[in-house]
């Protein structure tokens, strides 16, 4: 073990941490904890509360509404929950923030690996699955690609604005979608 973390750069932060640190622009999470009292725990409470919620609350929504007709909603409180997150000044408005985008995530996680699990061919559910899983890791790398960019060039406030567009879009495109191809929902026969 000595071995292995007997390197300086393994144990010792960089300079160019300490250039941010020094400029105000990066911030250890124990010092905000203390400043803030409560914690950065809140909103991730909320949203993990939220998405619990709203997943025992409307686990037949998909089967009821479509799961595809699912998703414009979940994209756009998803958006509501980032503007709302950019433009928190307090605690409240950030838990409040979280608990939109975890409503969000109850409603769009099972409905995206539902659809993906459905879609894919008879004997290849697992590879379907593995795509679509993987395919939400690569989207999850190009944003975090993008809007450090933009973070880069225009400062760190635009970040949540311009990743809520993500979701307005989405909407807009499954919604147009919807219209061009409409879902047919199947409904399971009652036992009786």
């Amino acid at each position: 073990l000595v071995l292995l973390l007997g390197s300086a750069s393994l144990t010792l932060p960089s300079l160019g941490y300490y250039a941010l640190l020094g400029q105000g622009l990066l911030v250890p999470v124990w010092v905000l904890r203390l400043v803030q009292g409560f914690g950065l725990g809140a909103p991730f409470t909320a949203f993990a509360l939220a998405g619990m919620t709203i997943r025992l609350t409307g686990r037949r929504w998909g089967d009821r509404y479509g799961l595809r007709r699912i998703l414009i909603p979940a994209f756009l409180v998803y958006s509501a929950g980032l503007i709302t997150l950019a433009l928190s000044a307090s605690l409240a408005g950030i838990v409040a923030g979280g608990l939109l985008c975890g409503t969000a995530h109850g409603i769009a996680f099972p409905a995206v690996t539902s659809l993906g699990y459905c879609l894919s061919p008879r004997g290849a559910a697992g590879s379907g699955m593995a795509l679509l899983t993987g395919m939400m890791d690569a989207g999850s790398f190009l944003a975090s690609l993008v809007l450090g960019q933009f973070a880069a060039l225009l400062g760190l406030g635009v970040i949540f604005p311009f990743a809520s567009v993500a979701g307005l879009a989405a909407a807009a495109l499954l919604a147009a979608n919807i219209l061009r191809k409409p879902e047919v929902i199947i409904t399971p026969p009652t036992a009786g």
